[in-house]
């Protein structure tokens, strides 16, 4: 979504939620209990053999097509706000930016974020701890960043976690 030439860094997140309600729960706009999910209708590349956790190794471990089920169900954090990780992100090489990142090609990039850390240990840390490195925006960006929910890490298991990181690393090139 690109915001109008109207739409200040102050209204930014009014924009949205006036645009995309059922995703905000700041304004109580939010959709209550599950959100309708359908299986993935288009093939995955297959998912690489399990070697250690991703929390305490660079390895892929999860499941591809769960991870992208895990992407877009919305869960219900324990703030009680609930949130799907497809309402924030972009999954398409137009990187497109809806309040959070686009994620295409996220794997790469995650790669050099954090000198010593892997790609899998940058994205499991971001998804279980979301302020851990901010990533600066460019110029003209919107600053949404600082607004992922916190509470994955309270509500995904492990293996789901493992699971949309591999899922993840589908989105390239």
């Amino acid at each position: 979504m690109r915001l109008p030439p109207t739409a200040t860094s102050g209204n930014r997140h009014t924009y949205y939620c006036a645009t995309h309600g059922d995703a905000c729960t700041t304004h109580g706009n939010a959709r209550t209990g599950p959100a309708p999910t359908e299986a993935p209708t288009e093939a995955l590349p297959p998912t690489l053999p399990p070697t250690e956790p991703a929390a305490s190794g660079g390895e892929v471990t999860g499941d591809a097509a769960n991870g992208q089920v895990v992407f877009t169900t919305q869960h219900t954090l324990p703030d009680g706000s609930s949130w799907s990780c497809n309402a924030c992100h972009s999954i398409t090489p137009d990187e497109l930016r809806l309040i959070g990142p686009g994620l295409w090609d996220v794997a790469v990039r995650a790669e050099t974020r954090v000198e010593g850390e892997t790609a899998v240990e940058y994205i499991h840390q971001s998804i279980i701890d979301p302020e851990a490195l901010i990533v600066p925006v460019a110029d003209g960006q919107p600053d949404w960043a600082l607004h992922m929910p916190h509470g994955f890490g309270d509500v995904l298991s492990e293996q789901e976690i493992n699971d949309v990181i591999a899922y993840l690393f589908t989105l390239q090139d």
